[in-house]
């Protein structure tokens, strides 16, 4: 079983280190000579696996309010895969517009979001991606890739997995929750649109969710995937 744990880094051109240890110690700063920007997430399991946004993100490089402006010097959008044993990284997961959240139900399947309907503007656009796709994971690789679900309105920027596989996700209209084939088990609506959100609590049962100007706290009758 895997233990999960997201980290949000905005692209402040800063390296990417363990901020949830006293002994901090840089893991990622360049990737074929280049820096790496814009790290969105990270989820560790048996595959420790790093998610980068090509740099271009709307809030960082193209947009300086967040971070410092400037120019990218990677290419793609991508999904990595980084070894703590071996400190090897690698491209798992390429093609993508705007990879953002990930997730693993166990250690055979990989969800990742893909948020290209979001604009630097912040405009919506629902004619782009705003889906999840599910990839299954042999030997440390994604493979497989498929459409898992649609979120609308909105679309995925975060979302957990509970202990039964159920995906719970992040939307326009507060909390969506799909089963592991993709049905879409109900909604939690929230005045305000989501970014993110996470299992917690004294057993895992609370869902705490963060919305455009407020965090909302949800007491549940079921609990988030751990370890």
């Amino acid at each position: 079983m895997s233990t999960t744990t997201w980290i949000r880094w905005w692209p402040r051109r800063w390296p990417l280190s363990s901020a949830y240890r006293r002994d901090r110690r840089l893991i990622w700063w360049r990737f074929n000579q280049s820096k790496a920007t814009s790290i969105r997430v990270a989820v560790h399991s048996l595959y420790a696996i790093l998610t980068r946004i090509n740099g271009t993100y709307r809030v960082g490089l193209i947009q300086s309010h967040e971070g410092y402006g400037g120019t990218q010097e990677q290419s793609g959008q991508e999904v990595y895969r980084f070894d703590p044993e071996t400190g090897d990284i690698r491209v798992v997961i390429r093609g993508m517009v705007c990879p953002n959240g990930l997730a693993f139900p166990d250690e055979s399947v990989l969800y990742v979001g893909d948020t290209a309907g979001t604009h630097p503007t912040e405009t919506y656009w629902p004619e782009r991606h705003h889906h999840i796709l599910a990839h299954d994971l042999v030997d440390g690789q994604a493979t497989n890739a498929r459409l898992f679900v649609e979120v609308s309105p909105g679309f995925p920027d975060g979302f957990r997995v509970a202990v039964h596989g159920d995906v719970w996700t992040s939307s326009g209209s507060g909390v969506q929750v799909f089963a592991p084939d993709g049905t879409c088990l109900g909604e939690i609506n929230v005045p305000e649109a989501i970014g993110n959100l996470t299992f917690g609590g004294q057993d895992g049962s609370t869902l705490f969710t963060a919305a455009s100007t407020s965090l909302y706290r949800i007491e549940l009758n079921v609990r988030g995937a751990t370890a």
